[in-house]
């Protein structure tokens, strides 16, 4: 049974900032599958590729794009420590349950109760996930804007250098589109581990025997280190892709 401390699941996913409500809704349409924007919309067409991404529409300046970038920030770290101590406090109800289950002393307690507070520890796990690679998301388009931005000011003192600049330019879009469209895919896939897992843990707990709820709890919790390597190679694509199972 895959367990362990909140502080070292998060760690794992780097610093996270504040649940907004924007952030909500993010992670609701990411599980969904809803989530995904279209490359145009993301990117623009034409000189939009020069304007500030849509996750920061109040973003005109490389200035205003940096205060933004800081508050995010800053909205990642609060969540991490929000997420990770949600996290610990039920890894700790989660081990508490199982060792007196399996010392026979759980005065009550069944396999059931193992399998829904694990159930809401893997919960819990994803959306933690979800939340962190929402944020990362808007950091993201938020340090492309002020890259592309501040590139463009130096572009306009040295007009002589556009036409070899813009071919550079365009180059870099390629890879960008590239790296969207495997980020997105691996979000296909994150999506389709977790609708497996609802899939697993699904079934009445009660119709269950002990060796099955136990072969169920092995399962999702391979299903979830799937998750969380696809999440990892989200955060760390240069590492590449996993080889498959």
């Amino acid at each position: 049974m895959m367990l362990g401390t909140g502080g070292q699941h998060l760690s794992d996913q780097g610093a996270t900032g504040a649940v907004a409500p924007s952030v909500q809704s993010s992670s609701a349409a990411a599980a969904s599958g809803a989530g995904a924007l279209p490359l145009v919309q993301f990117f623009g067409s034409g000189r939009g590729l020069l304007q500030p991404p849509h996750l920061c529409r109040e973003c005109n300046t490389v200035e205003t794009a940096v205060g933004a970038l800081m508050r995010t920030r800053e909205r990642r770290r609060a969540a991490a420590r929000e997420a990770a101590d949600r996290i610990a406090a039920l890894e700790g109800q989660h081990e508490r349950l199982a060792s007196l289950f399996r010392r026979g002393h759980g005065q009550g307690t069944r396999a059931g109760d193992i399998l829904l507070s694990h159930q809401r520890l893997q919960r819990a796990r994803r959306e933690a996930t979800l939340q962190d690679e929402s944020l990362r998301g808007e950091e993201a388009s938020l340090e492309a804007f002020i890259r592309v931005a501040s590139e463009k000011r130096e572009r306009e003192g040295q007009r002589s250098l556009e036409v070899l600049r813009q071919r550079v330019e365009n180059q870099i879009a390629e890879l960008a589109v590239l790296r969207i469209e495997a980020a997105l895919e691996r979000q296909r896939e994150m999506v389709e581990l977790e609708r497996r897992l609802d899939d697993l843990l699904a079934p009445s707990v009660d119709a269950q025997s002990d060796e099955r709820v136990r072969q169920m709890i092995a399962e999702a919790d391979g299903i979830q280190r799937q998750i969380e390597q696809l999440a990892e190679e989200t955060r760390s694509p240069r590492r590449g892709r996993r080889k498959p199972a």
